[in-house]
């Protein structure tokens, strides 16, 4: 049987569907080799290695008629700019819902230690509370920054615990793997108003 697909998971687009085709694409992905998606429900992938989802800082001033954005504002990658501007990347900040930049006008949003949302690590304890459990060596991604008695922690979520605070020296980095979806909400063939899957639509 087939699998699941998250938000944020990064597919490859097969040719039109065969049904709606006006509306709806044929992807594959790594735990879906074929998949009817509405185009509504995907995005192009955007450059430089950022993925959709990513927290990113402004490292530039701009702005247009739709909004500004300032040196240090947070915002998030929503997608690739327009097809005559593909090599710059679509984000959303409080006051630009779109704004368009170059990749070196944004630069990952880092938590404690030095880690980005979304990266992969192993946690290096044993935690049980009223949400679950970690155990040492379980796999998880960074979903957030966090403050637990006063001190800057990051929060990960696991297979058995949707949101573990931890210390920065308490899990060790996934090396050479980045980055997972941190949304919990997973599509069938529908679109949601959640996110976006992330495809190539280049082949």
């Amino acid at each position: 049987s087939e699998g699941t697909v998250a938000i944020g998971d990064q597919g490859t687009v097969l040719g039109p569907a065969t049904i709606s085709r006006e509306s709806r694409i044929l992807c594959n992905f790594v735990h879906y080799s074929t998949l009817c998606v509405p185009v509504s429900a995907v995005a192009r992938q955007p450059p430089a290695g950022y993925r959709i989802g990513d927290i990113v800082v402004s490292q530039a001033d701009s702005a247009d008629s739709k909004g500004s954005v300032a040196i240090g504002d947070r915002g998030t990658v929503i997608g690739v700019a327009a097809a005559r501007r593909k090599d710059q990347i679509l984000c959303k900040f409080v006051r630009h819902a779109s704004a368009i930049l170059r990749p070196d006008q944004v630069k990952p949003e880092e938590l404690p230690g030095g880690y980005h949302i979304g990266d992969i690590v192993f946690s290096k304890i044993d935690s049980t509370d009223t949400n679950g459990t970690v155990q040492i060596g379980d796999r998880g991604t960074v979903i957030s920054a966090c403050r637990f008695h006063g001190e800057l922690q990051i929060l990960c979520r696991f297979p058995r615990h949707p949101w573990m605070s931890l210390l920065p020296d308490q899990v060790e980095r996934e090396v050479g793997a980045r980055r997972e979806d941190t949304s919990a909400q997973q599509l069938g063939g529908q679109a949601t108003k959640h996110g976006l899957l992330e495809v190539d639509l280049s082949g």
